[in-house]
């Protein structure tokens, strides 16, 4: 049975497509010798809150929130939204 196309299931798989594509561009990143075309092609942009620590004397919180995004999770995101269109 295929899957219907909620609200939901759209946005998990181009979650799916973001996290994929950021684990082939840091594999990838680890392949290629290090020249500036690397670091234009895998530089990785973070997105998110930054660590919050919080100290209540008897126990200690702390807390943080990011993305990384690179070329390659986009990639991979709009080929999930392109066969989410066509199929």
């Amino acid at each position: 049975m295929l899957l219907q196309r909620t609200t939901k299931n759209v946005f998990l798989a181009i979650a799916l497509g973001l996290i994929f594509g950021s684990i082939v561009g840091k594999l990838l990143s680890y392949v290629f010798p290090d020249s500036p075309a690397k670091t234009v092609v895998f530089n990785e942009v973070r997105i998110g809150i930054p660590q919050i620590h919080l100290d209540l004397l008897i126990f200690e919180l702390s807390f943080s929130f990011a993305f990384s995004l690179n070329i390659f999770s986009v990639i991979f995101a709009l080929f999930v939204i392109y066969l989410l269109i066509k199929f």
